[in-house]
Order: C-alpha cells, then sequence, then structure tokens
C-alpha cells in the first residue's frame, strides 16, 4: 500500500509526509498534481483488484483539502491534517473526494470531478465536495 502511494505520487510535485495505520498524508504543490495522484492512486488500485485475484481487495477512499500544515517533532498537524480526515471519514467506500477549495484551483482535472448531491450521500450533502467520476 505505502509503494502504491509513492508510484502514485511519482513525478508529481507531492511527497508522501506520514503512513497511519492504512492511511497516508501525503503533500502536494498544488492542486492539479494532487488531482493527478488520487487519479494515480485509483488506477493503481483498480489494477491490484483486476490482477491480484490472490490478494485482498483494496478498498480505499482519499480526501483532498488545502490548507497550512505545522511541522512537529510528532508530524503534520494543524487544521488542514482535521479538515482532510473530517473528509475522509465521510468519504463512501472506493470514492475519491475533494473539497470546494481546491476544485475551485483545477484547470485541467475539474472536468473529472462533479458535486455530491444528497441522494448520493445525507453526510456530505450541501458540504461543497466534489466527487472523483469513476467510469463503471
Amino acid at each position: 500500500w505505502g509503494e502504491m502511494h509513492r508510484k502514485a505520487v511519482s513525478g508529481l510535485q507531492g511527497r508522501v509526509r506520514q503512513f497511519l495505520a492504512d492511511m497516508a498524508l501525503v503533500t502536494f504543490g498544488n492542486a492539479e498534481d494532487a488531482a493527478q495522484a488520487v487519479i494515480n492512486l485509483q488506477n493503481l488500485a483498480d489494477e491490484h483488484n483486476a490482477t491480484r485475484r490472490d490478494l485482498p481487495q483494496i478498498r480505499y477512499k482519499g480526501a483532498i483539502a488545502n490548507g497550512d500544515l505545522i511541522l512537529s517533532p510528532t508530524g503534520l498537524v494543524g487544521q488542514l491534517v482535521n479538515t482532510t480526515f473530517d473528509l475522509l471519514n465521510l468519504a463512501p467506500r472506493n470514492t475519491m473526494i475533494i473539497n470546494k477549495h481546491v476544485y475551485e484551483q483545477l484547470d485541467a482535472h475539474k472536468a473529472q470531478f462533479a458535486p455530491i448531491s444528497g441522494e448520493q450521500s445525507d453526510l456530505l450533502a450541501g458540504l461543497d465536495i466534489y466527487r472523483l467520476n469513476v467510469e463503471e
């Protein structure tokens, strides 16, 4: 799982900062690279699930938010960490979501995200959250 995150970030302005259990905290220099990384991660997980039938399926979810971080002796802390993990806790399984602030910074990847409506998730309705479109 850690190697999958590193591959997803490879070549982008991003860095895997720390792992917390089965979660990764990754930082990026811009919204486009963050969006590309979640697309890469989803593709890598889907590829694993399709080809590695001998291993458990990867059930993933991801969230991107923006803001300031503080590097402390114990790791990264700050409101951004809290906001991102709040979003992550609300996200349905196998979903990549971003907040409105990240969505507004996108150009090339904007069309790949759609607003989450109340029909998709009561918990996310009205929060200006966008979901990565998935081809079924």
